[in-house]
């Protein structure tokens, strides 16, 4: 799990030589969990779109495939959809030990644990794949 560490951010990555934040949990579910997401990059313009971010994360979220799973439950390979600004914007990948693995303009990917304040107070839930149900 070590090669997700410090890749660097790139709006629209979708590869080890950078990401974004979709990008990193595509990546993480196509290399570790065997699931094979949309990629979504021409969907938006660019990572900083935080319009058309949330509006994709929106209706991603209400498709059957995902399970909203309340705090306490969360487990390796659940995704963590927090708000920026108010908006379900950010995403993360649950890898155990209340850390989360996660990116944002500005830092490369990193673990960083969701107790944290920073993040408890923006998370909007924990989601899981069907295939991981």
């Amino acid at each position: 799990m070590t090669q997700f560490i410090g890749i660097p951010f790139k709006p629209k990555g979708r590869s080890y030589d950078g990401v974004d934040c979709w990008g990193l949990v595509w990546l993480f579910a196509r290399d570790i969990l065997n699931i094979k997401l949309p990629s979504y990059s021409d969907r938006y313009l660019n990572a900083e779109d935080q319009k058309e971010i949330s509006t994709l994360i929106k209706s991603s979220i209400r498709d059957p495939i995902w399970t909203p799973i309340g705090w306490g439950s969360e487990r390796f390979g659940d995704f963590v959809l927090m708000r920026i600004l108010g908006d379900p914007w950010h995403v993360g990948v649950v890898v155990g030990g209340k850390q989360m693995l996660h990116i944002m303009k500005g830092i490369n990917s990193c673990l960083e644990r969701y107790t944290l304040s920073i993040w408890r107070r923006r998370i909007i839930n924990f989601y899981r794949h069907e295939e991981l149900l």
